[in-house]
């Protein structure tokens, strides 16, 4: 089981500093290629290492988040498929642009912060009203407290 390893460097995109690797391994899976790239991204201080064997790509990135890293590789092409590597290059910039231009959802995030923080005060006043409700009622009366004298002297 031979393996060809390739790193290279690709400067400073907005994922910062990139390598990228090409391991002539077919049997490998994603989860072996995400170890791979964090072995790389360790040693070399990368921020970004993207990690392509004949049929899997994995990528490991500081600036950002799984979710976003996977739901952007399938625009990685295929090493195999490709006829140059010009082709791969040009499928790794598209890759690490979509990663730059993937944005958090800022307004939808206050949003739903805002929402909860409206309910969590009406809970509150609904509480605070009964609260004072049942307060009120609870508390013994003077007719109440001589009832009980009664019934205990008796």
């Amino acid at each position: 089981m031979k393996t060809a390893l390739n790193v290279s460097t690709q400067g400073e995109p907005p994922a910062g500093t990139v390598k990228t690797a090409y391991i002539a391994n077919n049997g490998l899976t994603a989860p072996d290629l995400r170890d791979i790239a964090q072995k790389i991204k360790d040693a070399t201080g990368a921020d970004t290492v993207i990690v392509q064997s004949p049929s899997l790509s994995a990528v490991v990135s500081d600036s950002a988040s799984r979710f976003t890293i996977e739901s952007k590789t399938p625009t990685l092409m295929n090493p195999a498929n490709a006829h140059s590597v010009n082709e791969i290059t040009a499928s790794e910039q598209a890759f690490l642009q979509s990663l730059a231009d993937s944005h958090p959802p800022v307004a939808m995030t206050n949003a739903l912060v805002g929402a909860v923080l409206v309910v969590a005060v009406v809970c509150a006043a609904v509480f605070a009203a009964l609260s004072r409700t049942f307060i009120g009622t609870s508390e013994p009366t003077a007719r109440d407290t001589n009832e009980t004298r009664r019934s205990v002297n008796a």
